[in-house]
């Protein structure tokens, strides 16, 4: 019995039915299970998850139904008290940003994020509800040292930022077009 956790990795090819091992990032998170909801045509599950810690794949227990593993946990390397707060002070801040060009993050969402205290805590969760590519959430989960990825994961949310402000400005210019030519 696993108490409602689970350990979490993302497939390297999100096309793949039946990834193989291979297929799956080693480096992962541990995540206790908050809610499970069955979706309208009652086919598939949307499960809500808390990140408790990052871990790593150490072997693999196999199962022909899905991927059973064993775990180890990857501590990350802590950084300096004050350089940790004011990073989370500027994590959390860009994350709030970042959810008001991004409507696929809730008001909700950013309250409960911004509850957190351990930057790292903050930035595992947070990375779980991000809508930007997998590879990108990846790479920053791998990231040990915390004040390395402070810096990358406000860059990251900074640059995701301007990517959605420029995305909609090309989208309002075409509309504005689209509305000119039906005239």
């Amino acid at each position: 019995n696993s108490g409602g956790m689970l350990f979490i990795a993302t497939q390297k090819k999100l096309a793949l039915d039946k990834p193989l091992r291979d297929d799956i990032y080693t480096v992962g998170v541990v995540v206790k299970v908050r809610q499970i909801i069955k979706t309208a045509g009652g086919h598939s599950l949307k499960v809500s998850v808390e990140a408790i810690k990052r871990a790593k794949i150490v072997s693999y227990i196999d199962d022909n139904t899905y991927f059973k593993v064993a775990v180890e946990e990857l501590p990350y390397i802590p950084c300096d008290e004050t350089y940790a707060e004011a990073g989370m002070r500027s994590a959390k801040q860009t994350f709030a940003k970042f959810a008001l060009v991004n409507r696929a993050i809730s008001k909700e969402m950013v309250a409960t994020m911004s509850e957190m205290t351990d930057a790292n805590t903050f930035m595992d969760n947070v990375l779980t509800v991000l809508p930007i590519p997998e590879d990108k959430k990846q790479a920053l989960l791998e990231v040990s040292d915390t004040k390395e990825r402070l810096e990358k994961f406000v860059t990251l949310l900074m640059n995701e930022i301007e990517l959605s402000n420029a995305q909609k400005k090309i989208e309002d210019i075409v509309k504005k077009n689209i509305d000119k030519s039906q005239k």
